[in-house]
């Protein structure tokens, strides 16, 4: 970024090399403080009113509104009683105002002076009038809509395909909703509304693929999308697996079947789990391992402890040193199993422990890139972590792929932060910290 000073904003930078975090400040003497919007906007807040600027300061609305975010390149800004819709540049997208009016895929959120609420497309003619006590935005081109704590579905014509009369109604999964009647019972619609399995099930769960089950509170059936019985009612377990597949308990084995009621494997498992990027966890004896759809082994049954897929990569407890180190999917190290734990990771970084109780931070090929040198540490963001160290700081570290940096930061004074910034606040400037 070139080094750029208007009069109402100053750049600070602290290095010029890609492995130091950039701060961006901004005296007090024209704003109370900043906070970020959006990747490319910071809101401004000055007596209380809020405006908007880019990364270089310009200006893109004054500090004299009530509300101010972005949104899908849209500006959502409330002065008053007023709510508007604006271009990034700061011009009005709708022509009239409203007590509210938010963004809900490509239409817009609107409510009455009464407090009801209603749908308008872009050039604000009215898709689902104002009436309803809340509405949102579904998938398979629904508006999830309620009255009086009852919930209907309004399609994107605006046309009433479900009246308000259940309790809740779910996405649509495989083309099926789960809707819950007054009762707390379970049963599904399809996507033209019509109830295909009546609420009167204790417990079902979202169709996979053609398939669920319900269970009536004593046995447990299989039933197609349709409503119709793939297995009767039976008191053996049934568990949804994956598409298509399920799980039944037999004589005090779980065994994997097609929906076909065929037995995929003639293994029967202690227990068997949910797909989870196409893997399946099972276990016997107090071992875990993985296995396909087709019931292959893909990861032995040889670990005491296992935790779930994640991007490729499995965190594992390794039977001959008793520590924990991470598998891939074919069941080859990554990470030497070395550590005493390893609490969290997220889409790169593992979090890890030794003997001591002293944490760090490794990446996905198990370089340390921040010492374990921390008595705690939690993931605020994916590349974001605060812990506090063997003298009892708390730090704020920004992650990154080979590295790590630790902000030296009063805690006190930050008032935001987020997958790559800190926001500070002291009685002089805000200080934007900016990961690189």
């Amino acid at each position: 970024m070139k080094r750029f000073i208007p009069i109402c904003l100053l750049f600070a930078m602290v290095g010029c090399s890609k492995d130091k975090t950039e701060i961006i400040t901004y005296p007090q003497t024209e704003y109370d403080y900043v906070r970020k919007t959006d990747n490319n906007y910071r809101v401004t807040v000055k007596d209380g009113k809020q405006g908007l600027i880019d990364l270089k300061g310009k200006v893109i609305l004054p500090p004299e509104y009530d509300f101010i975010t972005v949104l899908d390149n849209k500006i959502i800004c409330r002065k008053e009683k007023d709510m508007k819709i604006l271009t990034l540049d700061g011009k009005e997208m709708l022509k009239n105002s409203y007590p509210y009016v938010y963004p809900i895929g490509e239409n817009y959120l609107i409510s009455s002076e009464d407090g009801k609420y209603g749908v308008i497309d872009a050039n604000e003619k009215l898709i689902v009038e104002p009436q309803y006590d809340a509405i949102q935005k579904l998938n398979e081109g629904f508006y999830r809509v309620s009255k009086s704590g009852e919930y209907g579905l309004v399609n994107e014509k605006g046309q009433e395909v479900v009246k308000p009369k259940y309790k809740y109604i779910k996405e649509f999964a495989n083309g099926m909703a789960l809707v819950i009647s007054d009762e707390g019972k379970g049963g599904f619609i399809n996507t033209q509304g019509k109830e295909v399995v009546a609420p009167i099930y204790n417990y079902t769960e979202d169709y996979k693929g053609d398939i669920t089950f319900v269970y009536d509170g004593k046995n447990f059936a299989l039933i197609d999308k349709e409503g119709k019985d793939i297995k009767p009612f039976q008191a053996n377990r049934l568990n949804l697996v994956a598409e298509n597949i399920y799980s039944e308990k037999e004589n005090e084995k779980f065994y994997l079947k097609d929906k076909d009621n065929n037995k995929i494997s003639e293994v029967g498992y202690d227990s068997i789990g949910e797909e989870k990027e196409g893997l399946i966890p099972v276990r016997i004896d107090g071992k875990f391992g993985y296995i396909n759809r087709k019931g292959e082994v893909v990861i032995p049954l040889v670990y005491s402890e296992i935790g779930e897929p994640n991007n490729g990569l499995i965190i594992a407890k390794d039977e001959g040193t008793g520590k924990f180190g991470v598998i891939n999917y074919q069941n080859k190290c990554v990470v030497n199993p070395i550590y005493t734990y390893i609490l969290a990771r997220n889409k790169e970084f593992f979090i890890v422990g030794d003997d001591n109780f002293r944490e760090g931070v490794i990446n996905a090929k198990g370089k340390i890139i921040l010492p374990l040198e921390y008595s705690s540490l939690s993931f605020k963001y994916d590349n974001l972590v605060f812990g506090e160290n063997e003298k009892g700081e708390y730090k704020y570290i920004f992650l990154k792929p080979n590295s790590s940096e630790v902000m030296n930061v009063n805690l006190e004074d930050v008032i935001d932060y987020d997958n790559d910034e800190i926001v500070v606040k002291t009685d002089f400037e805000t200080k934007i910290y900016k990961i690189n």
